[in-house]
C-alpha cells in the first residue's frame, strides 16, 4: 500500500515534462498490479483501496500528453482486467481503445490492439457491443472523433470492421499479427 500511494502521489506531483519519471511510474504500477494479482478481486478495505489507487493511476497516465505513458496506462488497465475483470469499466475502456486505434503512434496502437485481444478472448460479445454503440453514436454525430470515424468507415460492422480496415492500412508486422489474433479470438468466442 505505501508503494502504491507513493506511485499515485508522484504521478500527481511530478510535472508532465518529466516523461521518463512517468514511464517508470507506469512500469512500477504494472509490477505492483502483477504482485497483488488475483487478490485485486477481493472486497476488503485494503484491496478496494489498492484497486481504486490503481484505477486512478491509470486515469492520470491516460491523460498524460506522451504516447509512451498512455501506452503504459493501457497495459496497466489490461493487467487490471486480467486480475479483476469486473472492476474495469469496459463502457469507457473499449471506446478509449477504439480511439487509440487511430493514433499516429505505433506504440499506442500496439497497446490498444493487445488489450483488445485480451478482452476479445474473454468478453468478445461485450466488447463488440460497446464498439457498436460507439459506431451508432458516430452515425448520428456530425462532429465525429477519429474513433467514431473509423467505426463509421467500417460500414456498420463495428469493431470487427474497424480491425479489418486496420489490416488494410497497417504496415507493422507485429501489429498486423495481433489484429489477426484479435479477430480470430472474436470469431472463436
Amino acid at each position: 500500500e505505501p508503494t502504491l500511494s507513493l506511485v499515485l502521489q508522484l504521478l500527481l506531483s511530478v510535472p508532465p515534462s518529466s516523461v521518463d519519471v512517468h514511464q517508470c511510474l507506469g512500469k512500477c504500477l504494472a509490477a505492483l498490479i502483477t504482485t497483488i494479482g488475483p487478490e485485486l478481486q477481493g472486497n476488503t478495505g485494503s484491496v478496494t483501496t489498492a484497486r481504486l489507487s490503481c484505477l486512478v493511476c491509470c486515469a492520470v497516465m491516460q491523460d498524460h500528453p506522451d504516447s509512451q505513458v498512455k501506452a503504459e496506462a493501457i497495459s496497466c488497465l489490461q493487467q487490471l482486467h486480467l486480475f479483476a475483470p469486473r472492476h474495469v469499466n469496459l463502457t469507457t475502456l473499449v471506446p478509449h481503445l477504439c480511439e487509440t486505434l487511430c493514433s499516429p503512434h505505433l506504440l499506442l496502437r500496439r497497446a490498444a490492439v493487445s488489450c483488445l485481444r485480451q478482452l476479445a478472448q474473454r468478453e468478445a460479445g461485450e466488447v463488440s457491443e460497446h464498439a457498436l454503440a460507439l459506431a451508432t453514436t458516430a452515425a448520428t454525430d456530425s462532429s465525429a472523433s477519429s474513433a467514431n470515424q473509423l467505426l463509421k468507415e467500417a460500414g456498420g460492422h463495428g469493431l470487427e470492421g474497424a480491425l479489418f480496415g486496420l489490416l488494410d492500412r497497417e504496415t507493422d508486422r507485429r501489429l498486423v499479427s495481433d489484429v489477426r489474433d484479435t479477430l480470430l479470438s472474436m470469431l472463436h468466442t
